[in-house]
């Protein structure tokens, strides 16, 4: 266990790194389809996740759990025209323990007052269009909208509080426009644009803030995984060959 610790390091024993954590996990799944005669598809399809570390980690993550619902739909107009479309739901929540840092540095139990409670939502729709324009030539176009919303609750002791973290919220749209050509019976060329936008509202990377004493020796350094806003344009052109 100390094969990696060196001088004024070493491993919390009470701590391991979820990934390879022992865990009880439960998950569950159902998917349901239907079609209406030969011009309407309906499909569903609901997952649960769940997975319990408090068996083999006494600070750290406890817990994690998921929902998620998705649904789609597609219509045939006709030979040569299909509509597209989907939602989707996901909701989840993380549990954590951790111990005061004045405690002691290596105790294997953890100090009941200081937890994390996070919830997170996902949001998604997607809507597509499928044209046969000729027998030759087909155009089709995609759109995907995404939002994630993450809540902080943070429980700390009375003589040292611990304040709530402000929410992130991730939005991302993404749009592509198909053109394919069947040059030869085995041949097609495709051209394709995409379009995606990224923007972000982080704590982790605007409005900080601060977790030490203005005054006085700072005794803690805020470190977070950010990520910046960003819009991109994209061109490709395909040649496909069926052997």
């Amino acid at each position: 266990a100390n094969l990696y610790d060196s001088l004024g390091f070493v491993e919390n024993p009470a701590l391991r790194r979820y990934d390879v954590a022992d865990r009880v996990q439960d998950r569950a799944s159902a998917d349901v389809s239907y079609m209406f005669g030969e011009r309407l598809e309906l499909s569903a399809n609901y997952t649960f996740l769940r997975n319990d570390f408090s068996q083999d980690t006494t600070l750290g993550l406890q817990e994690d759990r998921m929902h998620s619902v998705a649904s789609a739909a597609t219509v045939h107009v006709n030979d040569r025209l299909d509509l597209t479309g989907g939602y989707g739901l996901g909701k989840g929540r993380t549990f954590q323990k951790s111990q005061t840092s004045a405690g002691a540095r290596f105790a294997f139990t953890a100090d009941s007052n200081w937890t994390a409670k996070i919830d997170e939502e996902e949001v998604f729709v997607f809507a597509g269009i499928e044209w046969a324009a000729h027998a030759r030539v087909s155009v089709g176009v995609d759109y995907q909208f995404s939002r994630n919303v993450s809540d902080y609750d943070l429980t700390g002791t009375k003589s040292v509080p611990a304040v709530d973290l402000p929410s992130t919220i991730f939005r991302r749209h993404e749009a592509t426009l198909d053109a394919r050509w069947q040059w030869m019976e085995n041949t097609s060329i495709v051209g394709r644009w995409g379009w995606e936008e990224y923007d972000v509202s982080d704590f982790a990377s605007n409005s900080v803030p601060l977790i030490f004493p203005v005054t006085g020796t700072a005794n803690a350094i805020f470190l977070g995984d950010s990520s910046q806003g960003y819009r991109a344009h994209r061109l490709a052109l395909l040649v496909k060959h069926t052997f």
